[in-house]
């Protein structure tokens, strides 16, 4: 299999895990707190994570990388999982899983100003496909009765999007560099120091 192809069936089994999470999450808050969801989900991460990355490969991280793994965490874990967790238990499932749509559009956007990466037309089509989309699940009506949404939520959702989407951005380049097991351990680990607090 081509390491491209390989990629994309990674990604599809990682959006797959993510879509199922809404209904699971949304199951969970209703014994546990949003912020004690967190934490007990980071501290599995570091505890797997590490282990990982000593058994695959134990791999130095340069010093000057500390500071974008923290801050990559900061992003990808602290602002991105409060904020999902939190938003979550305000609004309904459905809404978390539209708005979260708008990531690929933030990470297009990103990527050309910051990356300064070119916006080809497959990827302009693939987002006008992805809106559409949306518009057609937004004119449908789609609601949970059960699990109202309301503006708050929405908010805190679009802010755990946006946060991903710039952690996508910030990880890129150390994606190539390093291990993802060692990418993953010490991003969850500077993420535990922080939620700690919270959870």
């Amino acid at each position: 299999m081509k390491p491209a192809l390989k990629a994309h069936f990674f990604i599809l089994g990682a959006n797959i895990i993510y879509g199922i999470n809404y209904a699971i999450g949304k199951i969970a808050l209703q014994h546990i707190e949003p912020f004690g969801i967190v934490l007990f989900r980071v501290t599995g991460a570091v505890i797997i994570f590490t282990i990982l990355a000593f058994i695959t490969k134990h791999e130095k991280i340069e010093a000057g990388d500390h500071k974008k793994l923290f801050v990559a965490s900061l992003f990808g874990v602290v602002i991105n999982q409060l904020f999902f967790f939190k938003g979550l238990s305000l609004t309904s499932e459905i809404h978390s899983a539209m708005i979260m749509i708008a990531t690929p559009l933030i990470v297009l956007i990103m990527a050309w100003v910051i990356l300064k990466e070119k916006i080809t037309w497959i990827k302009s089509i693939a987002i006008i496909i992805g809106a559409i989309g949306v518009a057609l699940l937004i004119s449908s009506g789609a609601a949970d009765k059960s699990s109202p949404s309301s503006i708050a939520g929405d908010i805190c959702i679009t802010i755990n999007a946006t946060s991903y989407a710039i952690f996508l951005i910030i990880a890129k380049p150390l994606m190539v560099k390093y291990s993802p097991y060692t990418l993953a351990r010490w991003i969850f680990t500077y993420g535990i120091i922080l939620i700690i607090p919270f959870g």
